[in-house]
């Protein structure tokens, strides 16, 4: 996604809600808006938790999360963070605190 307003640059979305439209909304016709709304919350629970994905070799998002989060968490234990404080002039000239995060 470059930002340039390519078709290319919606693609995934566009696929993601022609999913959406496959799965719950052209096969269930909904009477009222509470009747829509429960029924993407289910279809989604289902999208993210249940259903595999090709592009993640055939997992569901959920897993695929959770496994990277576990990496994540043992790529950031080895390294410390710490904070600091700045104090400058903003962007209106006034007095301002900007806060860094530092490996």
């Amino acid at each position: 996604m470059d930002g340039r307003g390519r078709a290319t640059d919606n693609i995934y979305i566009e696929l993601f809600w022609r999913s959406v439209k496959q799965g719950i909304i052209y096969l269930n016709a909904c009477e009222t808006g509470s009747e829509l709304y429960r029924g993407l919350k289910i279809y989604f629970e289902f999208y993210n938790k249940k259903r595999p994905h090709q592009s993640l070799d055939y997992v569901c998002p959920l897993n695929v999360y959770k496994e990277n989060l576990k990496k994540f968490k043992v790529y950031y234990a080895k390294k410390t963070l710490s904070l600091r404080l700045e104090k400058r002039k903003n962007f209106s000239g006034r007095d301002g605190f900007f806060v860094h995060l530092c490996y």
